[in-house]
């Protein structure tokens, strides 16, 4: 007992080191102590809990208590807030003031909240599984440890501090902002963010069984051979050796059809020994998971002893393959077929300090809604997570929905390692933390290890980690070498990024649309050959423009080019403006087929005056977006999707011109459609038409044609290009320019009207 007082103590005077302030470790730890019978301001965590046969996860999720502090003034006597367990602390009530920067009224938040303690068990871990800045817990008085990962697990043992049948009091302190951990703690970086908002963002369980027990399962996926890997990581908490029995059964997600039989191994775990064992499962007739098809099994592990189960638990996972391959047949491969993404960026850890963002990352049809409505109706099959982890329900909606994820830590901004004494130690106990618990979703198809940054400090933790997940490959950043030859490269050609020039739309003409662009072309150019590497264009436009419709900070000399001055321009003149140029954008580097990924950024962000980005929604607590832009990109993410290769704005009148059109196909079948371009003039009257052209593209292919066209003789007209599929379930879809049209901004006829 001595030593664990010790080293609470010692853990705790770290803790304050590390925030920059005095305080009185040994009284902290009394007053923690002095708390555990006070119930003010407190609400119990919702009593619902999950009960397996031999495993019970007891949730803490519901109303905890909560109050500000200064560190060394120890827990509170009485919680005057509450807040909602997972959430941020701006969802509070009463809400604090100053929220999410460093401010006198506080240095620290506590949490409390009361449960029913389980039947008395050999093992009791408390979970919480994402939690800003910096944690440290005390159950029943007794100080558990403390972490310091915000986006990462938080896992105690309280097998000595739970009371089995009585009300157990838990306290959880955290950090009031990212300077409440130390330097060397990578609590986040992102420029963009004015808030760093603390609080407990995602699920808090207790777990108890009996020892032997199950500490993870990891399921690696072998479509070839129809086979699941199932690695079983047990713990033996025992000072004796026990003999027990590892038995694993593969069966249909939610059903209860097994499709497996029982595997079992005979296991001696030495005292206190924690050991890996793999079993490989066959099953019959393996159903992959696809983006169309994602279906889901379980495995169903359980540790045995002569007295019966001690432990068991389910894990869900896909039998799916994900591969990046570099050289002649470089590309993104799922299942052993290559395939072309279409999507955009969720910016949570933005969103969350959107004044309007409240509670809603944490309801489940408000997200599913988000991560399913408008991406099926923008053809989207994949997001990258941006900056920063999502709580895991996310991950669990997009597993079941088919959709594929880059996973971003929280890094970016670096100018190089010295910008921001991170430790690389702790980096690699946060990013196996970060893997270990996100491994099984299939939705996860790479692992993203920073944003447009320098910092070499990201290439030798993923050196350090990639070998616990064979199965996903890394995206170092985009500003630095990739870590393995084959692994993706993120490039942001952000061609409207001129501070100093003239914006115009030749610069989409005058591009060759083939990586490397470089990250910002004016400033940015890569120095190494990566040429043989497959790329991601997950970042392109530099146009973006507020919820409201004004630009933002950083677009406003953009939009004074493009418009010709200041304006004022309504609010419908910049989304035109976007909608026009972002979505002709998206075809243009589409068409170029340079890069594997279009991911349009961003879906989800925040929006704010004088901020720098924002997504395209008007309507956010409702999820609807905004017209203009979503008309214009159902076209351009099109899976079979036609592009007007020229930006010319005007023609001499009936001169024939041979008008450049290029088609791609992001099927895995052949397609078929007739092409034709037509000029339409703003009152939707068609003023002259090509002939129509069959044509054909194999699989995953891409075709340049020209089409003759003589030119109407008006001032002003759309001139469009059609895409008609023989497919009819497959929609027309159309690319369109503005010919004489004083700016960008002036809205033409859609298709629609035609």
């Amino acid at each position: 007992m001595k030593d664990l007082i010790s080293l609470a103590l010692v853990a705790l005077m770290f803790i304050c080191l590390g925030l920059g302030v005095s305080c009185d470790c040994a009284d902290d730890d009394d007053d923690a102590n002095d708390d555990t019978d006070d119930d003010t301001g407190d609400d119990d965590a919702d009593d619902d809990s999950q009960t397996f046969e031999h495993r019970s996860v007891i949730s803490l999720n519901g109303a905890w208590g909560v109050e500000q502090a200064n560190l060394s003034d120890g827990p509170p006597e009485q919680f005057g807030h509450t807040a909602p367990v997972p959430a941020l602390l701006n969802s509070a009530e009463p809400p604090f003031e100053d929220m999410g920067k460093p401010s006198s009224l506080r240095e620290v938040f506590w949490y409390k909240t009361t449960f029913d303690g389980p039947d008395s068990r050999d093992i009791a871990t408390l979970n919480i599984h994402k939690a800003k800045y910096g944690i440290a817990v005390w159950l029943n008085g007794r100080y558990v440890g403390e972490h310091l990962g915000s986006y990462t697990l938080a896992s105690f043992d309280v097998s000595g501090a739970i009371q089995p049948g009585m009300t157990n009091t838990l306290l959880v302190r955290v950090g009031a902002t990212r300077e409440s951990v130390p330097a060397w703690v990578p609590a986040g970086q992102d420029a963009e963010k004015q808030f760093w908002i603390p609080g407990i963002y995602d699920d808090v369980e207790v777990i108890v069984s009996d020892s032997p027990r199950i500490v993870r399962v990891k399921v690696e996926p072998d479509i070839a051979g129809e086979t699941a890997v199932v690695i079983v990581t047990l713990k033996n908490d025992h000072d004796e050796t026990k003999n027990i029995t590892l038995a694993s059964a593969v069966s249909e997600w939610e059903e209860t059809t097994s499709v497996s039989d029982e595997f079992s191994d005979d296991i001696s775990l030495a005292p206190m020994e924690e050991r890996s064992v793999q079993q490989i499962i066959p099953i019959e007739n393996a159903r992959l998971w696809s983006c169309d098809d994602p279906f889901l099994y379980q495995v169903e592990t359980s540790v045995k002893s002569d007295g019966g189960v001690l432990d068991n638990l389910d894990t869900r996972f896909g039998m799916r393959k994900i591969e990046w391959r570099s050289g002649e047949d470089k590309g993104f491969y799922l299942n052993d077929e290559r395939m072309y993404l279409r999507g955009s960026n969720i910016t949570l850890h933005r969103f969350f300090e959107d004044p309007l963002a409240g509670a809603l990352p944490w309801d489940e049809d408000w997200v599913r809604k988000l991560l399913t409505e408008y991406p099926q109706q923008l053809h989207w099959n994949s997001f990258r997570f941006s900056l920063g982890r999502a709580p895991n329900f996310w991950y669990d909606i997009a597993d079941e929905e088919g959709l594929i994820l880059a996973d971003e830590f929280q890094m970016w901004d670096f100018i190089d390692d010295a910008n921001k004494p991170w430790s690389e130690d702790e980096m690699v106990v946060e990013f196996t933390e970060w893997i270990q618990e996100s491994w099984n979703h299939p939705s996860i198809a790479w692992w993203d290890s920073s944003n447009e940054s320098f910092a070499r400090i990201a290439t030798r933790v993923v050196d350090r980690v990639r070998h616990l997940d064979p199965t996903r490959q890394w995206e170092n950043g985009g500003f630095k070498p990739p870590h393995d030859s084959a692994d993706p490269i993120e490039d942001h050609p952000y061609i409207f990024f001129t501070l100093f020039v003239h914006n115009d739309v030749d610069n989409i003409d005058d591009n060759d649309g083939l990586p490397p662009q470089g990250g910002l072309p004016t400033v940015v150019r890569f120095t190494w050959d990566a040429s043989e590497q497959p790329y991601i264009n997950n970042e392109y436009g530099w146009l973006w423009i507020n919820r409201d419709g004004s630009p933002t900070f950083v677009t406003l000399k953009v939009y004074y080019d493009l418009l010709g001055g200041f304006g004022p321009f309504s609010a419908e003149i910049h989304r035109e403006a976007y909608a026009y140029l972002v979505g002709g954008m998206t075809e243009f580097w589409r068409a170029k087929r340079g890069y594997e990924a279009i991911q349009h950024f961003t879906y989800l962000g925040y929006s704010r005056p004088w901020g720098n980005t924002s997504d395209n929604f008007i309507d956010v607590e409702n999820l609807v977006l905004e017209p203009r832009w979503f008309e214009y990109a159902r076209n351009a993410f099109a899976p079979f999707m036609v592009y007007l290769d020229t930006w010319r704005e005007n023609y001499i009148p009936d001169v024939i011109e041979q008008i450049p059109v290029q088609v791609i196909n992001d099927h895995n079948t052949p397609q078929s459609a007739m092409l034709s371009v037509l000029a339409i003039d703003p009152l939707g009257n068609i003023l002259v038409e090509s002939s129509e052209l069959p044509i054909t593209l194999d699989p995953l292919g891409a075709g340049d044609y020209l089409l003759d066209l003589q030119m109407p003789d008006a001032a002003k007209y759309m001139l469009f290009a059609k895409l008609t599929p023989d497919d009819q379930q497959l929609p027309v879809v159309w690319s369109r320019r503005k010919v004489g049209f004083d700016n960008v901004g002036q809205q033409g006829v859609d298709p629609s009207n035609i």
